[in-house]
């Protein structure tokens, strides 16, 4: 657990949070059937130099290979497993208004390794209810 820690401390935070935008762009590129993809081909969507992208791949120690790319398959459980959405935090929610109550219904949290388990509010009207199913 402490060398995750340390790995994320030698990380740029610009890079840290580029990450799960990369993940985004090669799981949507998966979903077309794409089977490998370059720093370059990242860098035209998501408007960040593909020098950069490869320099932010390394951190995660993934490497692709000269005019073939990256294996998507292996970017993708590389990056999941590095930004620990394999594994499934549990949290609570304060505040469950307007936006709190969206957050409950956004089943796509747990795809991210988050389970909200309740959600607490001090409005009394919604004290000891249930929103989309979570206390």
């Amino acid at each position: 657990m402490s060398d995750r820690f340390s790995l994320y401390a030698k990380i740029p935070e610009p890079a840290l949070r580029r990450l799960p935008w990369y993940l985004s762009y090669i799981k949507l590129l998966k979903k077309h059937g794409q089977t490998n993809v370059s720093s370059t081909q990242i860098a035209k969507k998501i408007n960040v130099s593909a020098t950069q992208i490869a320099k932010d791949l390394s951190y995660v120690d993934v490497s692709g290979k000269t005019r073939v790319g990256y294996d998507i398959d292996q970017l993708i459980e590389v990056l999941e497993d590095f930004l620990g959405f394999k594994k499934t935090h549990k949290a609570v929610l304060f505040g469950v208004g307007s936006l709190g109550a969206a957050l409950l219904s956004d089943s796509g949290l747990e795809q991210y390794g988050l389970k909200i388990l309740a959600g607490f509010d001090v409005n009394e009207t919604i004290v000891n209810t249930t929103v989309h199913g979570i206390p």
